[in-house]
């Protein structure tokens, strides 16, 4: 597959986790109701990782090669890649979608939206030190996919005093961020199916820990009661979703891929107008415009990666 093909391959990848993600926001939250975010977290994760093992399986059968934890990975520093890619993405992971949860419960949903999508402007920052160059045109395309997120999620300005659930958010932010920049790292390096299946476990084991160490309430009716919400989040936004967004970044700029996961809240935006009837007010729609084509821009403006 020449360097085209797999660019493009990359950005399909990446647009079908944004989908993903956008609907299963519903989801998430109906599940929140039942449990608490840290036992959530740890059962999606741990669902997404059992999902991915007869994937990771059948994969190596048509390779006809035996099913193994690490898989090609046969040198001491292709297994220490891997462990060390799939560990720091899982802990990034959890602390993310952690600080999320409790940002949401003081915090409006569009503030919330805005100040999430932060790692926009701190994903190029972050690929600084591992040696990510951006262009000018680049950090254009990224202000205007920022200001196309403001019109989406938060319209008025007066929403903006930061309070103690804001801080939060953008500690939400600057995990994304480390799992974005982490991820474009490893990827290339590293088989991204088992990367994202140890990256599951990882984040389900250090879920479960906090979950029990903050004395979260839970029981096994109220797991029966969330099943709907783990099972589709657990396959969807975790299995398909975060393994999407591995595949899709051995092929793209971590700069443009934070880009094209941002069209989430796009997808969740259009979702609720269609599913659920939400109507989208002349800026929501603006600011879905905005955001689109500061994405496409992204695309046109970066080289195509070539993977290790």
């Amino acid at each position: 597959m020449n360097d085209r093909r797999q660019r493009f391959f990359g950005i399909l990848a990446l647009l079908l986790a944004a989908v993903v993600w956008g609907v299963s926001f519903s989801a998430q939250r109906r599940g929140l109701e039942v449990l608490g975010p840290a036992i959530f977290n740890a059962l999606r994760s741990l669902i997404g990782a059992v999902a991915l093992l007869p994937v990771i399986a059948a994969a190596d059968r048509i390779d006809g090669t035996p099913f193994s934890l690490f898989g090609a990975a046969r040198s001491r520093e292709e297994r220490r890649a891997l462990l060390t890619g799939s560990s720091i993405c899982g802990i990034a992971l959890t602390v993310a979608t952690l600080l999320q949860q409790w940002g949401l419960t003081t915090t409006g949903a569009g503030k919330a939206g805005f100040l999430s999508s932060l790692y926009l402007v701190l994903v190029p920052l972050f690929g600084i030190p591992f040696g990510r160059k951006n262009t000018l045109l680049q950090y254009f395309a990224v202000a205007a996919g920022l200001a196309g997120m403001l019109l989406l999620c938060a319209p008025s300005p007066s929403e903006f005093a930061l309070r103690a659930g804001d801080w939060y958010l953008i500690g939400c932010a600057a995990a994304y961020a480390v799992h974005i920049v982490t991820a474009s790292f490893f990827a290339p390096r590293c088989d991204c199916l088992r990367m994202a299946c140890l990256q599951f476990l990882a984040a389900a084991f250090f879920s479960l820990l906090f979950s029990l160490a903050i004395g979260e309430a839970w029981s096994a009716e109220a797991i029966r009661r969330a099943a709907g919400p783990l099972l589709f989040c657990g396959v969807c936004s975790s299995g398909i979703g975060f393994t999407m967004q591995l595949v899709g970044q051995k092929y793209v700029h971590p700069t443009a891929a934070s880009l094209l996961m941002s069209l989430e809240s796009v997808f969740a935006a259009l979702g609720g107008w269609l599913l659920l009837d939400e109507r989208l007010t002349p800026m929501e729609l603006a600011g879905c415009t905005v955001i689109f084509f500061a994405a496409m821009l992204a695309q046109f403006t970066l080289p195509a990666r070539r993977p290790r």
